[in-house]
C-alpha cells in the first residue's frame, strides 16, 4: 500500500470515527437521563436564584428597620429634650402665676 492510499484510508477511518462519536453524543444529549439532569439543574438554579433574591430582600428590610429604629431613637431623644425644656418653662410660668396670686391675695387681704 502506498503512502497516499494509507493516508486516504486513515482519513476515511477518522471521518467514520468522527461521525460515530457525533452520533453517540447526539444520542446521549437527547436521552431521557440527560433531559432529567437538565431539568433538575435548571430547577436547582431557579431555587438558588429565589433564595438569593429572598436574602437580598430580607437584608434590605433589616437595613430599613434599623434605619427606622435609629430615627425613632433620635426623635425620642429630641422629644425628651423638648419635654425637659417645656417642664422648665412650665415650672417657671407656674412660679410666676403663684407669685402674682400671692400678691393679689395680699392686696385683697389689705382691703378687708
Amino acid at each position: 500500500m502506498t503512502t497516499k492510499n494509507k493516508t486516504g484510508v486513515l482519513s476515511r477511518e477518522l471521518a467514520e470515527l468522527g461521525r460515530k462519536v457525533q452520533e453517540a453524543l447526539v444520542t446521549a444529549a437527547s436521552s431521557d437521563e440527560v433531559k432529567a439532569i437538565k431539568t433538575e439543574l435548571s430547577d436547582s438554579l431557579g431555587r438558588v436564584g429565589e433564595k438569593i433574591v429572598a436574602a437580598a430582600k430580607k437584608a434590605e428590610e433589616t437595613a430599613k428597620k434599623e434605619k427606622i429604629k435609629e430615627q425613632a431613637r433620635k426623635v425620642a431623644k429630641a422629644g425628651v429634650k423638648a419635654t425637659e425644656g417645656i417642664q422648665k418653662n412650665l415650672a417657671g410660668g407656674l412660679r410666676e402665676v403663684s407669685a402674682r396670686l400671692a400678691e393679689l391675695a395680699k392686696k385683697l387681704d389689705g382691703k378687708k
